[in-house]
Formats: C-alpha cells, structure tokens, sequence
C-alpha cells in the first residue's frame, strides 16, 4: 500500500493553500508482497540463458540450467511467499526462524547438497525452462503492477484538517468522518512482511470517537512509519471557519 503524501508549498502567508493540506493513503492487497517471486523468476532466466543445457522435447529444444539447485531455490521461495501472505508470522524468533531456514537453503544450494537431497528420493530433480521462467514471471509482473498501481489505487484515505474520508476515482465520496479525538495506530508487528519483503510497509488503524465509535482499517500502507506522524498532526488541526461579517 502507498501514500502520496502532499506537503504544504513553502509561501510566505501564514494559511497555506487548502489543498496542499491533506494526505492521500492507499492501500494494497496481498499480491503486492509477490514481487520477490517475479524478480526471482527473471534472475533464473537470465542465468539460464549464460548457462544452459538443450534438451530435445519433442520437436522443440528447450534450454534449461544444469543445476538443480534453481528449481529448488524457486519452489522453496514460493512456499515462503505462500506461508508469509497468508499467516501472520509475529515476533523477532518467527523472523530469526525465517531467516534461518533462508540462510540454509542457500547454503546448501552453494555446497550442491540439494543434488545429494534429491537423489535420495528416487535422483529426481526440479527444473524449470528458460520459457517457464520468462512467462510465469512476466504474467506475475504484469498482474502485480496492474494491481498496484492500478486497481488499488481506485479507492483511497483523503486526510484533511479535521476530516477523513473515503474515496473512490474520480472524486466520489464514500465515507467521512469527523477527526475529533479519532486515533490512529499503525502495525508492523509482522517483521518479515512488513519490513523486509513490504519495504516498511504497516497496516493502518483508525477509530472515530463519539456514538459510533467505528473502526477502520488500511492494510499494507506503503511507508508508514514515516507517513504516520504527518497524519496525526493534519487531522488534529481544525479547518479554518470563515469569519462572519
């Protein structure tokens, strides 16, 4: 999830223009923590492509790398992306774990002991061509920016001194709500989520005061660590009331 965040113009006048006061928070879903698989996909096509075997199937030759340790490394970051986005892993141990099991999978991948592994198991091996790699990646590539950059930016957070709304394109307002004692709380308690494959991404928690008392939440803000101060200022200032005559 990102946040365009627009700052006040540096003007001389003590009341900065209305518009310049506000800032615009979107939020992503699941599919934006699957970068690591398409980028993982184009690094083995292009290894596959410096060094390759052919191999003829049917009528094709079709290239792939003569290690076997890419397909393994592939399949296991799969799994891990599969876990991550789909259970909530908290806490330093849950991130020391994955770590952990990362570290080893590389490094039995440099000592070629995945060839020893998988050859207890009837010497039967993980490949994936050169096509495989190009096409898979390139149909998660292209599903990953049209959601990121596309449809979860149909829908946003406006903070506005005072106010809070909810967005769709074009201007049309869902939801708004007064900020009067309204808190905010940003999570980031998923450590491999959230900071190393998020990029400081955090979830986004609101709750309004008075009657209602609702509850709001913005998943996978993009930046929120840095963004989260700047908000909780803009929405303790009052909107300026025109003076009456």
């Amino acid at each position: 999830m990102s946040i365009t965040d627009t700052r006040p113009a540096t003007t001389h006048s003590h009341h900065p223009k209305a518009e310049d006061l506000q800032v615009i928070v979107y939020g992503h879903s699941g599919l934006f923590y699957w970068w690591p698989l398409w980028t993982a996909g184009y690094v083995m096509a292009l290894l596959t492509w410096l060094h390759h075997d052919q191999v003829a199937i049917g009528t094709r030759a079709e290239w792939f790398h003569p290690s076997r340790n890419l397909g393994v490394i592939y399949t296991l970051l799969l799994l891990l992306l599969i876990v991550v986005t789909s259970i909530k892993i908290k806490g330093m141990k849950a991130a020391l774990m994955l770590a952990t099991m990362a570290f080893f999978t590389l490094l039995f991948a440099h000592l070629n002991w995945w060839q020893a592994i998988l050859g207890w198991i009837g010497d039967q091996s993980i490949s994936m061509s050169l096509g495989f790699y190009l096409f898979s990646s390139s149909l998660l590539c292209v599903a990953w920016f049209i959601s990121v950059f596309l449809i979860d930016h149909l829908s946003f957070w406006r903070f506005r001194p005072g106010q809070v709304t909810h967005e769709y394109l074009g201007g049309i307002v869902d939801k708004s709500y007064d900020t009067d004692n309204m808190t905010l709380l940003k999570r980031q308690d998923d450590i491999f989520r959230h900071w190393v494959i998020g990029l400081g991404s955090g979830d986004l928690d609101m709750q309004t005061m008075g009657g209602q008392g609702v509850q709001m939440n913005v998943p996978n803000v993009l930046f929120v660590i840095g963004k989260i101060s700047r908000i909780q200022r803009l929405i303790a200032t009052k909107p300026d009331v025109p003076e009456q005559a």
